[in-house]
């Protein structure tokens, strides 16, 4: 080429032709050359992409422990013992996230109205920096919307615990399932007292009672299963005049009286929906005055002094739920909707845990076979068609097996079917 371009330049003109390097060598030379660059190339972008996905995966997995520096969460609790392991489990998971948190503990309202307690703490904890809020509802509806709102303005995000309240701009509500815990005590009160009865119901709540009574009575259209229905009487304060309340001693008022006036009655079972019944004075006392009547007590919940009557036989079935969940739940919500600003569910349901005594002796097992009794003639005559249809398909079989159709259908194969 350059002794093309000399001899152009002396206006020597001369036809180019071209020509073909035929050196085996040089061009072996040139592909290595190539192919080292190519191979240079792909590294170089496989080395980019590893430092671009290292850095996303740095940035990832730091991005919650960046976000959550200066967070602080706070747990408004109830006021029961119920309510102690609900701070256990929010200040364990706030620890695992490195959260600061705060909590009440049981007593701290004990000079307040729920309301006044509110308006007491939660500026506080505000002045301290506290970004997110976990509380037990009051049963004040009216308040819980106006002040969850006036929080929420603030950007404080709100969520609650063990209750609800209806139309509020809480972001979440953890706890229980309420309908659930109730079809579950009627599950349990089947398994202790599978022939049925009559049952009392003592302390209605809101969803469990609901949930128990259309589980427990789910059956009782049909004639094959245990039927179940409500005691006859009125035995609840609700269902007595106040005349007929004030001819009772002061004894029978509230839950103990209740109870009592429910077991004169003679239920098979006793269903109460929440503690307070089984915290009233002298329950032990209540139980062995009727133990004769051999009323099948089921209670809510699993506290220790609950689990220990259950030991003793004051009680012969509970239904807990799990209050740890509630406080370990409401820190990762709170979590989760400052870090991401979203939740997958605005309601998060816990698990129950069911308790009960299984006794060493345990009834004969009937078992239900499905005959068809008055009806057994069809099942012959359907077994005898069955019987003839294969006898005939197999001498079908064995007296064509020499002929095409059978021949590609294999008659080895058709007499195992």
């Amino acid at each position: 080429q350059i002794s093309f371009r000399r001899r152009e330049a002396r206006g020597e003109r001369q036809e180019h032709k071209p020509f073909v390097i035929c050196d085996e060598k040089l061009i072996k030379e040139r592909r290595h050359v190539y192919q080292g660059r190519r191979r240079s190339m792909h590294r170089m972008a496989l080395a980019t992409m590893r430092q671009i996905f290292w850095s996303l995966f740095f940035l990832a997995c730091c991005y919650p422990a960046i976000c959550a520096d200066g967070l602080k969460l706070a747990l408004l609790n109830g006021g029961s013992s119920f309510f102690i392991p609900v701070a256990e489990g929010f200040m364990k998971r706030c620890g695992d996230l490195g959260l600061e948190c705060f909590h009440t503990e049981v007593g701290d309202d004990d000079n307040f109205t729920c309301e006044g307690f509110r308006e007491y703490i939660v500026p506080i904890w505000l002045h301290l920096g506290v970004t997110g809020i976990a509380m037990k509802p009051c049963s004040n509806w009216t308040f819980m919307n106006l002040f969850v709102d006036e929080l929420q303005a603030q950007g404080v995000p709100i969520i609650f615990l063990d209750g609800d309240v209806p139309n509020s701009t809480r972001l979440a509500y953890v706890g229980t399932d309420q309908e659930f815990l109730g079809r579950t005590m009627a599950r349990l009160l089947r398994k202790l007292k599978p022939a049925g009865g009559s049952y009392a119901l003592i302390a209605k709540k809101d969803g469990r009672t609901d949930g128990f009574v259309e589980e427990l009575e789910r059956y009782n259209h049909r004639e094959d299963r245990a039927h179940w229905y409500e005691v006859e009487g009125k035995y609840r304060d609700l269902n007595l005049t106040a005349e007929e309340l004030q001819q009772q001693a002061p004894i029978l008022q509230g839950y103990l009286g209740d109870m009592e006036r429910a077991a004169l009655l003679n239920p098979d079972a006793l269903i109460f929906f929440k503690q307070s019944p089984m915290r009233v004075q002298n329950y032990t006392g209540f139980v062995e005055k009727h133990r004769h009547r051999n009323i099948t007590l089921l209670g809510t919940d699993g506290a220790d002094y609950q689990l220990q009557y259950l030991n003793q036989r004051y009680v012969d079935g509970l239904v807990g739920q799990l209050p740890y969940s509630f406080g370990t739940e409401c820190a990762q919500a709170l979590f989760d909707v400052i870090t991401t600003g979203s939740l997958e569910s605005a309601t998060i349901h816990t698990n129950l845990v069911s308790y009960n005594i299984n006794p060493h002796e345990l009834p004969s097992l009937d078992v239900d076979q499905n005959l068809l009794d008055d009806v057994v003639f069809v099942g012959y005559v359907c077994f005898g068609t069955v019987v003839l249809s294969v006898l005939a398909c197999l001498a079908w079989t064995i007296r064509y097996r020499a002929e095409m159709v059978a021949r590609t259908a294999e008659p080895l194969f058709l007499y195992m079917v």
